[in-house]
């Protein structure tokens, strides 16, 4: 009967840590669950941030535009450089924000003051399941220990920080017609002829600033916004 006792207590010491074992485990599980989602959630409000920085950027070219082509805002508000004079047309001939997809560059004019231009960019999403390193490394921005940004080393999975991509997307310029359900696009291009591009009537340039943020897994955010050709 005492080796039966004994054989039991072995019987319930094994059941007990087996039981300890899996709780230890179950917590470890939720311990690294709960690590990343806060570590995911960190990123995403670092990219919505990242995005609606572009947004602003955005109003920018057009604040910059109207004041430095105040006498023909109509015409001048949606140049990609608000800085290039060129005085053939008003702007009408200039490059605009048209349909495509751009990357914001920042520039210094030759007064050594910042300003924000549009520049070319695939004509569609970033193909973050392809990445190319020798194309993609141009666009992108990692979260360095002194706070600041800057353009990622060429890592191979696993990545070891996160990486962030961003992108202006064109939607287009609508002329504000409440005859018409979804008001009128215009196509307003370089050289454009359109009239209608360049009078007073009310418009919105629709447009969506995303960002892709990316380690073993790729995630998005993207912001829609609207820039008008009137005081918003």
């Amino acid at each position: 009967m005492f080796a039966n006792k004994k054989w039991i207590t072995l019987m319930e010491l094994l059941i007990a840590i087996a039981i300890l074992w899996t709780w230890l485990a179950s917590i470890i599980a939720m311990m690294n669950a709960g690590i990343t989602y806060v570590d995911r959630s960190r990123q995403e409000i670092l990219a919505i941030n990242l995005a609606r920085e572009w947004v602003e950027w955005v109003y920018q070219i057009r604040n910059s535009n109207w004041l430095r082509w105040w006498w023909d805002k109509d015409s001048c508000w949606l140049k990609r450089d608000p800085m290039i004079d060129e005085w053939v047309d008003w702007c009408g001939d200039d490059a605009r924000m048209s349909n495509e997809n751009y990357i914001l560059v920042k520039e210094v004019s030759p007064s050594n003051q910042y300003y924000f231009v549009l520049s070319g960019a695939p004509a569609a999403d970033f193909d973050i399941a392809q990445y190319d390193p020798g194309i993609d490394d141009q666009y992108t921005l990692c979260f360095g220990t002194g706070q600041g940004w800057y353009a990622c080393p060429w890592q191979l999975q696993p990545r070891t920080e996160w990486m962030f991509f961003r992108q202006i997307k064109w939607l287009g310029l609508y002329e504000k017609d409440t005859s018409t359900v979804g008001w009128n696009l215009l196509n307003c291009t370089t050289s454009e002829t359109n009239t209608y591009c360049n009078d007073w009537t009310a418009k919105e340039y629709r447009f969506c600033s995303k960002v892709w943020y990316i380690k073993n897994i790729n995630w998005d955010v993207e912001l829609c916004w609207i820039l008008t050709n009137f005081e918003d």
